[in-house]
């Protein structure tokens, strides 16, 4: 493997299609914005795209690539933000003003981790949206 080659990390294919949401989620945006049809698809278009920005951002995290690392978390501040993702997006924002700074310690790799965490939590919510039809 190559230096700028890595192997996906999180995949929306492990994680469980039928699950007990534990995350609630906040579509008031989505609901202001969208119609249920349109929801849906931003909904799947979640599920599909963020984990691949997930593995994106860990890579570049790894290989403390700082230009890359703020192109990255400042990409992903959108998507979340639109579900109403405020802690995360502050998790971003945090790893941006990091690699702005240079910070490139043990802690971003600590926090990276629970960001993590935070979006699998957010993906089994929306799958058990997906699948059970829940908007409220």
């Amino acid at each position: 493997m190559t230096k700028n080659q890595f192997t996906p990390h999180f995949s929306v294919e492990n994680i469980p299609s039928k699950v007990m949401a534990t995350k609630e989620i906040n579509l008031s945006y989505l609901d202001e914005i969208l119609g249920d049809d349109k929801k849906m698809k931003m909904v799947e278009l979640f599920i599909q795209n963020v984990p691949n920005d997930v593995d994106l951002l860990e890579n570049v995290i790894i290989e403390k690539k700082v230009v890359a690392i703020k192109k990255m978390a400042h990409h992903m501040k959108s998507s979340l933000a639109t579900f109403n993702l405020n802690e995360e997006v502050a998790l971003l924002e945090q790893t941006e003003k990091d690699a702005n700074d240079l910070i490139m310690s043990n802690k971003i790799m600590e926090e990276f981790a629970f960001f993590k965490s935070k979006i699998v939590e957010t993906i089994m919510a929306l799958k058990e949206i997906k699948i059970v039809g829940l908007w409220d």
